[in-house]
């Protein structure tokens, strides 16, 4: 096991190395270097939060919006494994002053699905053992 965290932690290592200047796309070439062996190293993932619209263009491919905030608006079609978020940055504080329903009605979704998922770990933890 941790062998197994010791390998996690170099892999995010290399992830946080290769993240794109604020405001910029990510760049290309650094998925290929780590997003397979990332979701190898993570299997139970069960809530993906893709924070801004480059996450959200490349995950959700056809399935995005033509903008962000439809895409986050909609963010019950892309329940209950993922949720559009816009990125918590201070230069998209007039985004969160615009939309309003961000806070009333997806955030407290939010809580309540990683309430739920941590307070499960333990059950999904001996789920995955029994395999």
């Amino acid at each position: 096991m941790v062998k197994k965290s010791q390998n996690l932690q170099k892999l995010l290592a290399e992830v946080r190395a290769c993240r794109a200047c604020a405001g910029l796309p990510p760049r290309p070439e650094c998925a290929e270097l780590w997003r397979e062996r990332l979701h190898a190293a993570l299997p139970r993932v069960e809530l993906t939060l893709l924070i801004g619209q480059y996450a959200q263009r490349y995950y959700l491919g056809q399935r995005s919006k033509p903008t962000l905030t439809e895409t986050v608006r909609h963010w019950r079609e892309y329940l209950p494994h993922t949720l559009p978020l816009p990125h918590p940055s201070p230069r998209n504080l007039l985004w969160f002053k615009r939309n309003p329903w961000l806070e009333r009605e997806v955030i407290p979704v939010l809580r309540e699905k990683v309430h739920f998922l941590l307070s499960n770990q333990d059950y999904v933890s001996a789920q995955a053992q029994k395999r």
